[in-house]
């Protein structure tokens, strides 16, 4: 395996940012320098294009947190899939107009990383070869990401984050973070009116498209301790009362920490046939 770090200005990020990203050995090629000298024309010439995992972050991480935290280079080894993994700040993986000049991380990760990778790398620009999956915050982002720009990616996976059915910010009062998050994000929908139309209302997006049969194959993962874990009970109810196509996993005894995200990755790249 090859381990990349990618520093670059964004155009829709309004400054530098930083990509990891695990690529395959090139087919054919002994590990070691000589690979290097493989050009990214040589990759459109009948070279092999791999499947795509878009790992995302979770609150206060980076880019390096699956590398330093938890095995996944040895995983994508193992399945011999590329995986990418974007800094996103703590910016829900939404567009923010208000911040700054201008941050628009949901429009950087598919108008701007996608074509990025898949003009640069031997990754795969099939849909049906692109998975996108996250942690807390990175799983809200991987469900916003694949439910609303549908023809991206295949299928989604969300460790220790279930849509929370919010009508008010009354409802995040036991969570003074989330609540303040909820704020801006409702701020910057122009009220709770246009959060609530947007698809940033996970729950009432997925609502949305189980009633229009599109709904793409969607994996949850939470730990019997995780302060979510009664929201993610909440909305597991719903799904299966409504007999949404959904599945769900519980681990006991994990909280929300990098133990269970370790040991949750395999079954999500299990899940989606990686």
């Amino acid at each position: 395996m090859s381990l990349l770090h990618l520093n670059f200005e964004s155009r829709f990020l309004k400054g530098n940012t930083q990509v990891s990203v695990v690529l395959p050995d090139l087919p054919g090629v002994t590990p070691g320098l000589e690979q290097y000298a493989v050009t990214p024309r040589q990759f459109y010439c009948g070279g092999r294009r791999y499947r795509v995992l878009w790992l995302l972050h979770g609150t206060n991480g980076d880019h390096t947190d699956y590398l330093r935290k938890t095995n996944i280079e040895r995983y994508a080894a193992q399945r011999e899939i590329m995986v990418v993994m974007p800094s996103g700040l703590n910016a829900d993986y939404m567009n923010w107009p208000g911040f700054g000049p201008g941050f628009y991380m949901e429009d950087y990760m598919v108008e701007e990383l996608l074509p990025l990778v898949q003009g640069w790398l031997p990754a795969s620009p099939r849909q049906e070869d692109n998975f996108i999956a996250g942690l807390s915050m990175g799983g809200q982002g991987a469900l916003s990401l694949a439910l609303y720009h549908t023809g991206c990616f295949a299928a989604a996976a969300s460790m220790s984050y279930p849509p929370l059915h919010l009508q008010s910010l009354e409802q995040c009062g036991c969570y003074p973070l989330f609540r303040q998050r909820y704020e801006n994000q409702v701020a910057a929908m122009g009220g709770w009116e246009g959060f609530l139309a947007s698809h940033y209302n996970l729950w009432d997006r997925i609502r949305c498209l189980a009633e229009q049969k599109a709904l793409p194959p969607l994996y949850f993962t939470i730990g019997t301790e995780d302060f979510f874990y009664q929201d993610y009970l909440a909305f597991k109810s719903c799904v299966q009362e409504q007999g949404w196509p959904v599945v769900f996993s519980e681990t006991p005894g994990f909280g929300h920490q990098w133990d269970f995200w370790d040991s949750a990755l395999p079954q999500v790249l299990d899940f989606f046939g990686l």
